[in-house]
């Protein structure tokens, strides 16, 4: 759901609406197809927003941010139902440019890269960062924010309805804190990663999402996860 919801939404990020209209635009399609509540606060970056750390604590939609002729809008979502979380990150390009362009697909190369990496050679979370550390060095990437390209998604317990119910510690990164952690149960490869433009000195960003799911040492793609479960 939330794929073809973004996906869909991708045809109304009209110039000139701001990171809140559109923030509200989505969430009000989800509450159309049965989702009433969101894990992690919805987030719209777009613009020079786009090249600081994704998170809350820098930066939430906002009214005074409008979307402009040519650029580019990040949103983050995370739909909950019940004790069942969704996480769902994807970064658009309204009108045509071509430094953002060929950011975000090379941040499209760096992700298939490194999944297919996790799927066929990583064993550990270490494996998976320092692989795309590497990877994002050969493409001029630089990481934004945390040190860490993703993370563990959950089942949550009852008490755990939003993000600040959870405690210090209880989340796992794809990261150096969590390197020696085998590859088990579902994954979001996130990296949020960067470059200056050069016409104008400023750093934007682009962020991109890919699922997989380990369990007893096989390791599924998302669109394979999908089928097996018949969802």
């Amino acid at each position: 759901k939330a794929i073809e919801i973004l996906t869909t939404n991708s045809l109304s990020i009209k110039p000139g609406i701001t990171e809140l209209d559109l923030k509200d635009q989505i969430e009000k399609d989800f509450h159309t197809k049965g989702i009433s509540g969101f894990w992690y606060p919805t987030l719209v970056y777009a613009g020079n927003w786009t090249g600081t750390p994704f998170s809350r604590r820098f930066h939430q939609s906002s009214n005074e941010v409008r979307i402009q002729e040519s650029d580019i809008v990040i949103v983050d979502i995370t739909p909950l139902k019940e004790t069942i979380w969704a996480n769902y990150c994807y970064t658009h390009l309204v009108g045509e440019d071509k430094f953002f362009r060929a950011l975000i697909d090379d941040n499209k190369t760096l992700l298939e890269d490194v999944k297919q990496f996790a799927l066929t050679k990583a064993s550990s979370l270490g494996d998976i960062y320092f692989y795309c550390m590497d990877c994002m060095k050969k493409l001029n990437l630089e990481l934004i924010g945390k040190e860490n390209v993703g993370h563990a998604i959950f089942e949550l317990k009852p008490n755990q309805k939003k993000v600040d119910d959870m405690k210090d510690g209880e989340r796992i990164y794809i990261g150096e804190e969590h390197q020696d952690l085998t590859i088990d149960g579902l994954l979001s490869i996130e990296p949020q990663v960067s470059r200056i433009n050069p016409k104008d000195g400023i750093r934007y960003g682009t962020k991109f999402e890919e699922i997989i799911f380990a369990e007893s040492g096989v390791k599924y793609p998302f669109h394979q996860l999908k089928n097996l479960l018949s969802i």
